[in-house]
């Protein structure tokens, strides 16, 4: 694929809805298509405006963006392919979202979270990898290891339908769930004191 030629997305709602969201051509980035981003955002209603979230796979941007364009009072969005995230701070600027921070990097790696977001928590959460590359797992151990969730935090997890269900910690209730086309939509409530 060709990292020159520029793809679009919109926000479907919020502040910002109907804008266009530019981004690359590169592989495995994936946005998440309207009608997921519109399910996920009914099942969270009222818990995105005031909130702190993180996107750790944020390719085009779209999932962080919705938030942010819905009130999210901070979205930090990581990305590690360095096409997707100029495109993504782009767009912030263009935009002018001041409630959003793109970090270049691994979301995988624990020095994003100990040195550049100074061992921040949050209170919702966007686990979206690359399907084919097997992430899931791994964000999970990451997510759990550096302690990023607040009490009663919202983790979604998006996944190809025929992926084998990740396993997740026993105190992550599985608030909804459904597949969309080939897309595996799960919202997680961590239970405080579980």
């Amino acid at each position: 694929m060709s990292i020159n030629k520029r793809r679009t997305v919109r926000i479907i709602s919020g502040t910002r809805k109907g804008s266009k969201l530019q981004f690359p051509d590169v592989a495995g980035l994936r946005p998440s298509g309207d009608r997921i981003r519109e399910t996920l955002l009914a099942w969270l209603q009222s818990s995105v405006a005031e909130s702190s979230c993180l996107d750790m796979f944020a390719g085009s941007g779209a999932i962080g963006f919705e938030a942010a364009s819905r009130g999210a009072a901070r979205v930090v969005m990581i990305e590690k392919n360095r096409f997707a995230s100029e495109a993504i701070k782009k767009n912030a600027d263009r935009l002018a979202f001041d409630n959003v921070e793109v970090i270049t990097a691994d979301a995988l790696s624990e020095t994003v979270y100990k040195n550049q977001l100074n061992q921040q928590q949050f209170n919702l959460v966007f686990i979206d990898p690359p399907f084919s590359e097997n992430l899931h797992a791994r964000a999970i151990e990451c997510v759990l290891r550096c302690e990023i969730l607040t009490r009663e935090a919202w983790v979604y997890i998006e996944a190809g339908k025929r992926t084998e269900a990740t396993p997740v910690p026993a105190d992550w209730e599985l608030h909804r769930e459904k597949v969309a086309g080939d897309v595996r939509m799960q919202l997680y409530r961590v239970i405080a004191g579980g």
